[in-house]
């Protein structure tokens, strides 16, 4: 029980926060929306192809959220570690598992608002078929975001070990972006490079989501094998990731450098 309102506390905490600092809430996501276009228009070399505009989108906006949940959970342990509070954070009452999940999930409503406006300014803008975004899609998104909740729990685990993993989380960022499917198709890539394109979180959630915008249903996708596949991958994802955090956190204090920065 106390884990849950520690939870909700949470949650309700961040999202005052992005509501008190609303307008670099806005940047954030105009900033992020500035980047697909530029990419959209140096690869169509001075123009925006179609054939790129709706596959590119789904890519952008679900690599959003990787980009915002690797951010909020290794600022949070870096914060913590230079206010010299880790140590309290760890050995709590409520388990940092429960707080960073509710700082996840407050991240993913900021998220979810900020794309889907930046959805409808670029189909209003490249006049894109709203048909890729359908019912159907929101339990691919929600089972692609536990997946990225557990490559955050990797990251904050790193950051116990580390601190300092800013460059990392920018790496991977940008490997994931370009990997993932957003500007090529998994298939369309080397088989070599497809390999790994398809262990980075967010790859199989993409290549699902395409599907569906191009006319499959779910059922489809279920009979292929491809949704059962992207819901495995995620929670592989998720159940490694709390487990590598766990591991980081017996690690930290065997060390004696929980509350050392």
């Amino acid at each position: 029980m106390t884990n849950w309102v520690g939870l909700i506390g949470e949650v309700r905490k961040e999202l005052l926060m992005l509501r008190s600092y609303w307008f670099s809430t806005v940047f954030d996501v105009v900033g992020y929306s500035m980047l697909y276009v530029a990419a959209m228009f140096f690869l169509g070399q001075g123009d925006f192809p179609e054939d790129l505009l709706a596959g590119a989108l789904i890519g952008f906006i679900v690599s959003y959220f990787v980009l915002e949940t690797l951010d909020h959970m290794t600022r949070t342990i870096e914060f913590e570690a230079e206010m010299g509070t880790l140590e309290q954070m760890m050995m709590g009452a409520i388990s940092p598992i429960w707080l960073l999940v509710g700082k996840v999930i407050s991240v993913h409503i900021k998220g979810l608002i900020g794309m889907l406006l930046m959805a409808v300014a670029f189909i209003l803008l490249f006049d894109i078929d709203a048909n890729i975004f359908q019912l159907e899609t929101i339990p691919i998104l929600l089972i692609i975001l536990l997946g990225v909740m557990g490559f955050g729990f990797v990251m904050a685990g790193i950051a116990i070990i580390f601190k300092q993993v800013g460059s990392l989380s920018n790496a991977l960022f940008n490997i994931i972006l370009f990997l993932n499917g957003t500007f090529l198709p998994v298939e369309s890539m080397p088989r070599w490079l497809q390999i790994g394109a398809q262990i980075l979180p967010t790859t199989q959630g993409i290549i699902v989501i395409r599907a569906v915008a191009e006319d499959a249903t779910i059922m489809d996708t279920l009979r292929d094998g491809s949704f059962f596949l992207l819901f495995l991958h995620s929670a592989l994802y998720l159940v490694l990731g709390i487990a590598f955090f766990q591991f980081a956190q017996w690690r930290a204090k065997g060390d004696g450098s929980l509350g050392h920065y």
